[in-house]
């Protein structure tokens, strides 16, 4: 994407995106951020199981906006005063996604780890 919002369509044309359009695709973006860091930290776990004791210290690098939002949750206080460029609800939103991912990740990982047990 290029500055001020340009993309090119399939042709080669630039295309201008909303501001709505333009969030919506960031908060895509970071939805598969999240799910492909937490995809290769749920391999890395496996690999280390399947290996018993080969404790890989390979983990991938954290996104950012999951860094941020551990922050927050930690402090318990928002990292900007007034939001991302004073619109906290781009913010919100990416901490929602991170929110969601966090959550789905734990509970896959308690799933898996019941099954173990059974």
């Amino acid at each position: 994407m290029g500055p001020f919002g340009r993309t090119t369509n399939e042709l080669g044309e630039g295309v201008r995106l909303t501001g709505a359009e333009l969030v919506e695709q960031k908060l895509e973006e970071l939805r598969a951020e999240l799910q492909n860091y937490f995809g290769l930290l749920n391999e890395i776990m496996l690999m280390n199981a399947v290996a018993k004791g080969s404790n890989s210290n390979k983990k991938p690098r954290k996104p950012e906006a999951l860094w941020l939002y551990e922050q927050c949750k930690q402090t318990g206080l928002p990292l900007v005063s007034g939001g991302v460029l004073d619109q906290p609800h781009i913010w919100l939103q990416e901490y929602m996604i991170c929110e969601q991912e966090t959550t789905r990740f734990a509970n896959l990982r308690e799933a898996a780890n019941r099954s173990k047990q059974e």
